[in-house]
């Protein structure tokens, strides 16, 4: 799948940010998520990264990219779209080529071994003694494995708005939401996506069932393939995510 230098440079936190205008430093003013880039430049992330968390009047919403020699840079998002369907799926335009994401054209099975990379557990605070008042944002890339148990229609409990998703076997902490899920075992070593992070939800079983679940066991929630496929936003133009993934020669099947 790659080294965590290579996954950073695909798989990237969003903050919200303060200047950078006519050369001055960009201030992170806060943690939004996780996204992740594809061919050409285009940012995937969920559309509750942005929504959670509005701009103040001289914010803008970017990206922390780190190459491949370790070096930061605050990228800028540029044509912020939201999925016209209401499905919680957003894309923008980063401006960062070379990614070696791929799209998965067809249906994973259950019990499918996935992954993902992002950035829970990211916080700012303000370092004892910095008189500047500036967060610091202590940023935690992570790894995490798990196994597609389902795909199911899934209720929101918020406002019962039905979400096509994987069920995930695998935790999904506060800030993994916009991170790729990713086959383990695609085909030769080209990272595939199959969905995309958004939540997490509590199992509920029959209590006096002999093989009822943990009380309170959490699964990972993710937007299902078809999602993606369909995800149209500005940066992509007049095509859909699938299409546009399909021209650029970037899909890959499962079963082969």
């Amino acid at each position: 799948m790659g080294t965590m230098t290579d996954l950073k440079t695909f798989s990237i936190p969003l903050y919200k940010f303060r200047g950078g205008i006519d050369g001055a430093i960009a201030d992170p003013t806060g943690f939004c998520g996780s996204a992740f880039i594809v061919h050409g430049g285009i940012l995937v992330t969920c559309r509750h990264c942005f929504e959670d968390y509005p701009l103040k009047a001289d914010e803008w919403y970017g990206a922390l990219y780190e190459a491949s020699d370790g070096e930061r840079t605050a990228l800028r998002l540029e044509k912020i779209s939201y999925e016209p369907s209401g499905v919680d799926l957003a894309t923008a335009f980063c401006g960062i080529n070379g990614s070696p994401l791929a799209l998965v054209s067809d249906l994973p099975g259950i019990g499918h071994d996935v992954a993902s990379f992002g950035y829970p557990g990211t916080y700012g605070a303000i370092p004892d003694g910095h008189i500047s008042g500036k967060l610091r944002f202590q940023q935690e890339a992570r790894w995490l494995e798990g196994y597609i148990t389902r795909g199911f229609v899934y209720e929101r409990p918020s406002d019962g708005k039905k979400v096509r998703s994987w069920e995930v076997d695998m935790p999904a902490p506060q800030g993994l939401s916009g991170a790729p899920l990713l086959l383990l075992n695609a085909p030769g070593v080209t990272p595939t996506i199959v969905g995309v992070v958004y939540g997490t939800h509590t199992a509920k079983s029959d209590p006096g069932s002999a093989d009822a679940l943990p009380s309170g066991y959490p699964f990972a929630l993710a937007h299902y393939f078809d999602s993606l496929h369909n995800l149209r936003g500005e940066a992509l133009g007049s095509e859909s995510l699938g299409e546009y993934m399909t021209r650029h020669g970037r899909m890959t099947a499962v079963h082969q």
